[in-house]
């Protein structure tokens, strides 16, 4: 994830824990927006891709990982970092495929935390979001899926 500044540099910037800085600091955020929620406790993280009305979930376990990938999973500690497939509760998938309906979308790649108590945090749908990668880590069949999709589109 790459931002481009006035300054014609590129700059990327993961999730981080946010610390509270003196205001002449925050200065360097005021070329790009900035996102701030409060940090949800998470037991797993979940990629679910969806393709039309089909779901291909994924746990993304951080809990071995560095501090860095326990708070945004993209900072690819691969070593301490295990993928698993995983099927959502129904009434998670339900919802997923109802913001799919809402937005007119027939892909996209949701980003969840699954908190220690159990619930499911949404946290983004992304219409373009990469697919490959949990692919590789997990052997889900998206790619047959986006085929099929793109063959058949009614089916």
């Amino acid at each position: 994830m790459h931002f481009w500044a006035s300054d014609g540099n590129a700059y990327a910037h993961y999730t981080s824990r946010f610390r509270r800085r003196p205001a002449e600091d925050l200065q360097t955020l005021r070329d790009c927006p900035v996102f701030l929620q409060n940090l949800v406790p998470k037991a797993l993280e979940v990629r679910a891709t969806v393709v039309g009305g089909s779901i291909y979930a994924a746990s993304i376990d951080t809990r071995g990982a560095s501090d860095d990938a326990k708070v945004d999973w993209r900072h690819y500690d691969w070593a301490s970092t295990p993928y698993y497939p995983i099927t959502l509760p129904p009434e998670v998938s339900a919802r997923l495929i109802s913001v799919m309906s809402s937005l007119g979308l027939v892909y996209g790649a949701f980003d969840l935390i699954l908190t220690p108590t159990g619930e499911y945090v949404f946290l983004e749908v992304n219409s373009m979001g990469q697919w490959l990668w949990v692919e590789e880590l997990t052997d889900l069949p998206i790619s047959d899926a986006i085929a099929r999709w793109l063959i058949d589109p009614v089916a």
